[in-house]
């Protein structure tokens, strides 16, 4: 569009985004995102949501990607932007998947401070890189506090402790 001296506005950029992200063109998504807030415009929160879920779908195949994910997700959080539900779970699996557990339960527990309880995928998620990691005293202590855990994540944590020799805590 610059090559023809047409200056792309918001409408333009968000519109341009939001198919990239649609057809998994993520990383010239990402680059186009980049050039809208270096030439001033700002994006919906909407929009950012659109492209957090898109850029964590992506990092479950391309890992690299998860950290432009979570830089994009602080950056709204910092702008006090409304991130909604999915956002937060897709953002918590990617997470999970890259073995960052510590931010993980962070995002967690601070999507349930805003009003979002957790799915039970997010739960069995966590269940399940805890378990994988070994750490079943913060597996304990996630379920502990009234979050619900499914069939599954409850299967994971009796699996974790007969692995570990804990015959009477299962």
């Amino acid at each position: 569009m610059r090559q023809i001296n047409c200056t792309p506005d918001r409408i333009t950029y968000t519109t341009l985004l939001h198919g990239l992200i649609r057809w998994g063109k993520i990383r010239i998504a990402l680059k186009t995102y980049k050039e809208m807030v270096s030439s001033g415009h700002s994006i919906e929160p909407k929009m950012m949501n659109t492209s957090i879920r898109g850029l964590c779908r992506t990092s479950l195949k391309e890992k690299d990607v998860l950290e432009d994910a979570h830089q994009l997700f602080k950056k709204m959080k910092d702008d006090f932007q409304v991130i909604d539900r999915s956002t937060y779970a897709l953002l918590i699996q990617a997470l999970c998947s890259a073995n960052m557990i510590s931010e993980a339960l962070a995002n967690l527990h601070h999507m349930i401070e805003k009003g979002y309880p957790p799915t039970p995928i997010i739960i069995d998620v966590i269940v399940q890189t805890l378990c994988h990691r070994g750490s079943i005293d913060e597996t304990s202590c996630v379920l502990g506090h009234g979050i619900p855990f499914t069939t599954i994540s409850f299967d994971l944590l009796m699996h974790e402790l007969n692995t570990q020799g804990m015959y009477i805590s299962a």
